[in-house]
Order: C-alpha cells, then sequence, then structure tokens
C-alpha cells in the first residue's frame, strides 16, 4: 500500500503572505481607479480650504463692514442712505449679514408704510432666536393687518407662529396672544377672541391684570352671545 504523502504544514506568516500578495494583486489591478478617487477627494478639499481662505472669510469680512455702515447710517436715524446700504447688503452678500439686513430693510420700510414691500422682506427672512424670531414674525402679521386690504387670515398665521417662537416668554408670548385675538375680533370670531384672552389670563396672570384682559374677555363674551 502505497505511503499518502505528507503535505507540510503552512506557518501563519506564510499564509499571511499569500493574503498580503492577493490584497497587492488587487490593488495593481484597480491602481489607476483608486489614485482617481484619491485624487478627486484631495481636490474637492483643496476647494473647500481655497474657498474659506480667500472667498469665504474676505467675503465675510467685507459682508460685516457694509452691514456696519449701514448700522451707522440707521443709529443717525439717516433711513433712506440706511436703506440703500442694506440692500446693497442683500445683493452682494450671502449668509447672516443678508439675512439681518432682510429685517433691517423690512423696518425701515414700514416706518415708510410700505407695507407690500416689507412683507417680502420679511417673508425671505430666515426667523432666529427666542426674540429677534418672534418680533419678525408678528412685524409680518402688523404688515399684513395693515395693507389697504388687509389680509387677516395671513396676519393671524404671522402671530401665531410669534407665539409658538417665543417659547412662553411672559412678556412677548401674551402680547402676541393679544394681537392673534385683536384679528379674530375684527373677522367677528367673538367666542374664539374671548378663548384667547381666558388662555392669557391662565397662563399669565400678571401681563393680564395690567392689561385689563377681564373686560376683554366680558366684551368678548358679550358680543358671541349677541349682547
Amino acid at each position: 500500500m502505497a505511503k499518502k504523502k505528507i503535505q507540510p504544514t503552512r506557518t501563519k506568516l506564510e499564509e499571511f503572505n499569500d493574503q498580503l500578495s492577493g490584497v497587492e494583486q488587487k490593488f495593481e489591478k484597480n491602481r489607476k481607479k483608486i489614485y482617481t478617487i484619491i485624487g478627486c477627494v484631495i481636490a474637492v478639499a483643496l476647494g473647500i480650504w481655497a474657498y474659506m481662505a480667500f472667498i469665504a472669510g474676505p467675503n465675510e469680512e467685507k459682508a460685516q463692514e457694509a452691514i456696519g455702515k449701514a448700522d451707522i447710517l440707521n443709529m443717525q436715524q439717516q433711513d433712506s442712505l440706511a436703506l440703500l446700504e442694506y440692500e446693497k447688503v442683500i445683493k452682494k452678500f450671502g449668509g447672516d449679514q443678508a439675512n439681518r439686513a432682510e429685517l433691517e430693510v423690512a423696518v425701515l420700510l414700514v416706518k415708510k408704510g410700505d407695507y407690500d414691500k416689507a412683507i417680502k422682506h420679511l417673508e425671505k427672512f430666515d426667523p432666529k432666536g427666542d426674540v429677534i424670531g418672534p418680533l419678525s414674525q408678528s412685524l409680518l402679521g402688523d404688515c399684513y393687518a395693515s395693507l389697504a386690504k388687509p389680509n387677516l387670515d395671513k396676519a393671524f398665521k404671522a402671530y401665531d407662529k410669534a407665539v409658538s417662537m417665543s417659547n412662553d416668554n411672559e412678556n412677548l408670548t401674551p402680547y402676541f396672544m393679544k394681537k392673534k385675538a385683536s384679528v379674530l375680533r375684527a373677522q367677528g370670531k367673538y367666542a374664539d377672541e374671548a378663548k384667547v384672552y381666558k388662555e392669557i389670563k391662565e397662563k399669565f396672570m400678571s401681563y393680564a391684570m395690567q392689561n385689563g384682559i377681564d373686560k376683554n374677555i366680558e366684551r368678548a363674551e358679550a358680543q358671541a352671545a349677541g349682547k
């Protein structure tokens, strides 16, 4: 009976070398593709760095300088000149400075009584923060309510958004809620108006006492009952 030939035992090192050879073969096979991908990643990284270093950074500085110039004119109550400078910021730059310029332009237009144009800028404005955000929405509601043909539905929606954004601020939230109630009164929705005033009284007792909310509740309920 012929003896079986004994195969030599492979060492872990030999197995590892074989695996490594397989990886090297795959790398060689896909070398061009891999280098292309690496090159693309490097190009993107360099592009981002170049943008931040040579475009975004200097642009941000220019934007700050431009809006600073507008702010000075605004503080000096040179409304027309300030309006022009804020509009330049909007046209030339983006980001936070242009966003704030949208609000500043809207405020100046409201002072002029140009509610239609103010609305356009307020709708472009990205409301942020617990104070500026809701105040901008309240101003938007004021504009809709002040149009030659008031849009009370949109005014109510803007005031409602101001309420939701103000996070139960003891001074701002009931103030916005009162504006909602005034819209409901103008629409003849006296029962709903009374509900808003009651909610103010329930959540913001101090504000309610200082602003005669009880009298508003009595009047709204009486009107709702047809008295």
